[in-house]
């Protein structure tokens, strides 16, 4: 625009998708040889318009005010008269629309949802794996949970008695007993065990103590989780994976104190190993001869305890047959269940009898032509099971109430 009388222009913004504009910022630099007619700047920014028509040397026309909302782009144009040079800078501030802003919500939000729903679909996925599988640990064999306790109690002890460094001479976990053929990776086809000096010496020590204690019947007492490390406690205190009390309190447990006794016949070998580390005599299993010998069928044996204080009443499972005096071959005179003597009993008024079963002379199982009734009906009476003869009148053989059947059932399960 040098050495310019006269001149105007124009130009326009771009503004950015989903914005629109707020505010305009322009400055008009201009310079002038004074002259007395024709003098004009003037700076237009959307909407507002800045103009200055005095005589001037130099000056800055500044232009800073609110705007219309423009979208794509904005409009900018600008006059001047009577003047030798001059510059322009303009710029716009924007801001979201509305529409692009509930659009980029909507679209956030339906990445949150989305991904909110794919990690709640691992989580029930993995929850209903988690849930199979604790139904099946509480369906297992109390038997099984009995076991489990003693083998990790049992290793627990074990390690109080050996070396724990893995390249000891007595110790367990030991992973240098056996060799790969050609060199392989260790698998089922190509494994083999390396019989030598070692393997005897582990095997004995294995056998040692395995054979030394009884630990088919030690006892132990658990202490509650807070006896644990401190970053185990809601882990301990939360486990519910099984309804089996026992075991539940097992894995719960911080600390437990366990009792374990030593076999008859193996007090002195004991000895010596606590006080050498060594196993009686060398090291050498005792021979088939040897009193400090231990069968297999001695080891299996289970070990019969001593009767201690008074018996209690238990309930066991049973399918409510009821076996009547003279019958089927069994000569009794009392239905079952029957205990002549309870003076063996802590509480005998708590061990349960038969006294609701009423007996009478008929009986099971002898033929029509000894003149002897036979029971052709169940049914209940009154708030009784009876079994009944099939003669007319009938006569009942035996009857429970069902109430005292569904206490039997209540205290089973």
């Amino acid at each position: 625009m040098s050495h310019t009388e006269s001149n105007s222009g124009g130009g326009k913004i771009k503004i950015p998708e989903g914005y629109k504009t707020i505010y305009a910022n322009g400055i008009f630099n201009a310079s002038s040889d004074r002259d007395t007619q024709g003098n004009i700047l003037s700076l237009t920014i959307g909407n507002k318009t800045k103009t200055h028509t005095s005589r001037f040397y130099s000056y800055s026309l500044k232009l800073n005010d609110t705007i219309n909302e423009y979208i794509n782009e904005v409009p900018v144009s600008y006059t001047l008269g009577n003047h030798v040079s001059g510059d322009i800078s303009a710029s716009v501030k924007c801001e979201l629309t509305s529409e692009y802003l509930n659009q980029w919500k909507q679209k956030t939000f339906k990445a949150i949802i989305d991904a909110y729903e794919e990690a709640v679909a691992a989580f029930n996925e993995k929850l209903a794996q988690e849930s199979a599988l604790g139904i099946e640990i509480k369906g297992t064999n109390p038997g099984f949970y009995r076991e489990f306790e003693n083998k990790i109690l049992r290793k627990n002890c074990i390690s109080y008695l050996l070396d724990q460094n893995p390249s000891a001479l007595n110790t367990y976990g030991k992973s240098n007993l056996f060799y790969t053929n050609n060199g392989g990776a260790p698998s089922f086809g190509n494994t083999e065990v390396k019989v030598n000096e070692e393997l005897d010496n582990y095997a004995a020590f294995v056998k040692f103590m395995e054979q030394a204690f009884e630990w088919e019947i030690m006892s132990y007492n658990l202490y509650p989780y807070y006896w644990g490390s401190r970053q185990d406690w809601p882990s301990l205190y939360q486990y519910d994976e099984s309804n089996d009390p026992l075991f539940r309190n097992f894995m719960q447990a911080g600390m437990a104190k366990v009792i374990v006794t030593v076999r008859p016949g193996f007090e002195e070998a004991v000895r010596y190993y606590m006080q050498t580390g060594q196993i009686w005599n060398g090291g050498e299993v005792p021979v088939i001869e040897d009193e400090l010998y231990l069968s297999l069928i001695d080891e299996l044996r289970k070990p019969e305890g001593e009767k201690l204080g008074k018996a209690w009443p238990t309930r066991v499972p049973t399918a409510l047959t009821i076996l009547q005096a003279q019958s089927i071959g069994l000569n009794v005179t009392k239905a079952l269940p029957f205990n002549n003597d309870l003076s063996d009993f802590e509480n005998p008024e708590e061990v349960p009898q038969s006294a609701e079963i009423e007996l009478s002379e008929a009986q099971i199982g002898i033929s029509e032509g000894d003149g002897e009734r036979h029971i052709e009906n169940v049914d209940i009476v009154d708030g009784y099971l009876q079994l009944n003869t099939d003669d007319e009148p009938r006569q009942t053989v035996a009857q429970i109430s069902i109430q005292s059947i569904k206490n039997a059932i209540d205290d089973l399960v």
